[in-house]
């Protein structure tokens, strides 16, 4: 493998890290939006048993079916938002994941990088003293 292939890997890399980035605070967002919406639910929730609370005593059976009724729709939807959230985290944590994967893979590129140029610079150096080398004893075996 080349340096220039290195390189354009590593760029690859670094770039699949910055779109997981993004995707990773589109999802936060999803899933701070999701909370919000939970809160006011559970607000609301309250809200409705309180009022519960403090009607009269004797409440006509249409009145508390629509108690019922809100309830119970609110309970649903905070369950959906709930198992949405949970979704949506799942998702985050396999993004994170992800990410750090390809991390560790453009760390392992860029260490790999650095071999192959200490390596060449190796073997140049060993070429240049071979070659110093041969010019000496070639001119010390023509009498110089």
């Amino acid at each position: 493998m080349t340096d220039k292939r290195i390189k354009r890997i590593i760029r690859l890399k670094e770039q699949a890290v910055d779109e997981i980035e993004l995707e990773i605070k589109r999802t936060r967002d999803e899933i701070d939006a999701k909370d919000e919406r939970l809160k006011s639910i559970e607000v609301e929730i309250e809200r409705i048993v309180r009022s519960f609370r403090n009607s009269p005593a004797l409440l006509n059976p249409s009145d508390m079916e629509l108690y019922y009724q809100a309830l119970f729709n609110l309970h649903d939807t905070a369950l959906n938002e709930k198992t949405e959230m949970k979704i949506l985290e799942e998702e985050l944590n396999k993004k994170k994941e992800r990410a750090l994967e390809i991390n560790r893979e453009k760390r392992l590129l860029e260490i790999l990088m650095k071999r192959m140029i200490i390596e060449r610079a190796r073997k140049a150096s060993r070429d240049e003293q071979r070659e110093a080398d041969f010019h000496f004893i070639s001119r010390r075996l023509r009498g110089e």
